[in-house]
């Protein structure tokens, strides 16, 4: 019998359920009911995706309840999209890092992996009976013993290393699943400083513009690792023979738990990162001044199979943006053949989303300095048609964003930089007036509903980039994916300002390169968006 509305209702968590969640929860069960380890849900905006997951989960956990399994998981990979469903689902037990935790035995300012390191040092004889009633330790247990636990990527995958750390559940699923990729590698990726490493560590930094990724692995290795575990051994040495509660407390004190955990880290990733280390499967990239270096693998797929997948029987894989199912799988390490895929239409009407191409010039880096400026009038002109109205300028990068700075005057206008990001959008959110985010790191994860934004513009496609090994050799690699990451950021960055039915704003495309971009791809622009481009 096909699985019907009537079968999985009394799971599903909101009053009534939207006809493109019925037919997504339908599609998902049958699937699962006949088989199918891989599910994925290509869901965009105004679905509801985590009504979805908790629906499937809960009738999981009714169906297929197994005294040796919990029902699910569900993995967000931005940790803000986490908190939405804590907003939305308060009774999911919940889990993020012991960082995010304020200990509850502590001064006010010290989270419980400060105070956990502090009762180690200070209460040996009762650290046992401590551990038991931190606040982080009683969420985890809560975590590990419900049903469904919630938690983000990076806290699964850091704790995936412990194989005792996280038991096998019936159900995984991994909402915004299209991040699923950069998550991965960067999760398994090695970052080095010139700044670290000879301020730091006091040791030379290497000549690694003249080294081969072999050579520098081999420095890693047998220098950079000895140095740094000598270190970390002398500090932890130090910090066990504090006594003093009040020094530990300090900031002086802190700072130097903080300098011992962080020690750990890095020789935790580093020992991780050899033992996966291949030359054939990994890149090395230098930074344009020599002071950064980074190693870390082409492919997701060995972290993925090893450290996410194999937690779960069935697994469910939600996003706005697959756009090709194909692509999306190899890059994470799914044979497309054994994934069952759904797309879905858009619930919100054309006329509420259009999308204007407003071609001002090409916006690559040969054409970039000549195009500045007829973008800026443009944007001008934009800015005044809309004069009474909050939006928001993606412009991809910092350079787009100072010169937008250096040649318009005008308050309207809310610039940030990395560390203030977050201050500058609630400004924006509080403001009474008009005011304009100009941005190149908010394509995803903010709601500008409403109000927060009647227009917005794209003012540089954003392609990813070519100076980065990683990039040039995953495009040589995986036929597509190049234009896939590209495609994925506009489609993102346009969902961000019309967020429910009744919602409306005005997408503006200024760079030319869009054109080239669209016309040779567009088997993999979902249908929804390629209806509301206006001729």
């Amino acid at each position: 019998m096909p699985i019907k509305q009537s079968d999985w209702i009394k799971h599903f968590p909101l009053k009534t359920p939207r006809p493109e969640q019925i037919q997504a929860i339908n599609f998902i069960l049958e699937k699962f009911k006949s088989g199918a380890r891989f599910v994925i849900l290509e869901a965009p905006l105004g679905i509801g995706k985590s009504a979805i997951a908790v629906t499937v989960s809960n009738y999981i956990n009714d169906k297929f309840d197994n005294p040796d399994k919990k029902a699910s998981y569900i993995i967000t990979t931005q940790k803000i999209l986490q908190e939405q469903y804590v907003r939305d689902f308060p009774y999911i037990a919940n889990i993020t890092a012991k960082q995010n935790f304020q200990c509850e035995n502590r001064a006010p300012g010290v989270t419980c992996d400060m105070g956990l390191t502090m009762a180690k040092i200070l209460m040996k004889s009762t650290f046992k009976s401590y551990y038991g009633s931190c606040c982080y330790v009683k969420a985890r247990r809560n975590f590990d013993g419900s049903h469904i636990g919630l938690t983000n990527l990076s806290y699964f995958l850091s704790h995936a290393l412990n194989k005792n750390d996280l038991s096998e559940r019936n159900l995984m699923v991994i909402d915004e699943c299209h991040n699923v990729e950069n998550v991965v590698t960067d999760f398994a990726a090695l970052t080095f400083t010139k700044h670290f490493i000879q301020d730091i560590l006091k040791m030379p930094f290497p000549n690694v513009a003249r080294m081969s990724i072999e050579d520098f692995v081999k420095w890693i290795k047998f220098t950079y690792a000895t140095k740094l575990s000598n270190d970390y051994l002398s500090l932890e040495s130090k910090m066990g023979a504090m006594s003093s509660e009040s020094y530990l407390e300090s900031n002086s004190g802190l700072a130097s738990m903080k300098k011992v955990e962080d020690y750990k880290r890095k020789l935790e990733n580093v020992s991780i990162g050899l033992k996966n280390f291949n030359k054939d499967e990994w890149v090395m990239t230098v930074s344009a001044t020599q002071d950064i270096v980074s190693i870390k693998p082409i492919f997701a797929s060995k972290y993925t199979n090893n450290m996410l997948y194999k937690f779960a029987d069935k697994l469910l894989l939600m996003s706005g943006t697959i756009l090709d199912k194909n692509t999306f799988c190899q890059n994470i390490g799914i044979d497309p053949n054994k994934a069952e895929f759904l797309s879905l239409d858009s619930p919100f009407p054309v006329a509420n989303r259009p999308v204007f191409e407003v071609p001002v010039g090409s916006m690559g880096r040969k054409s970039i300095d000549i195009t500045l400026p007829k973008m800026v009038a443009t944007i001008k002109e934009l800015l005044d048609h809309h004069k009474n109205e909050k939006g928001i300028i993606h412009c991809h990068n910092y350079k787009i964003a100072k010169y937008i700075s250096d040649n318009i005057s005008s308050d309207r206008l809310l610039f940030h930089s990395s560390d203030d990001r977050i201050d500058v959008l609630n400004f924006h959110i509080k403001s009474t007036q008009p005011t304009v985010l100009v941005s190149p790191s908010f394509t995803e994860g903010i709601d500008l509903q409403g109000k927060l934004s009647r227009f917005q513009i794209i003012a540089k496609i954003p392609f990813p980039f070519l100076g980065d090994n990683y990039v040039k050799e995953k495009m040589n690699r995986v036929n597509g994916w190049y234009a896939w990451q590209t495609l994925k950021s506009v489609i993102q960055a346009s969902g961000r300002s019309v967020r429910d039915y009744d919602d409306y704003a005005i997408t503006y495309i200024l760079d030319s390169d869009w054109s080239f971009l669209k016309s040779k791809n567009l088997g993999m622009i979902p249908m929804w968006f390629k209806n509301a481009i206006q001729k």
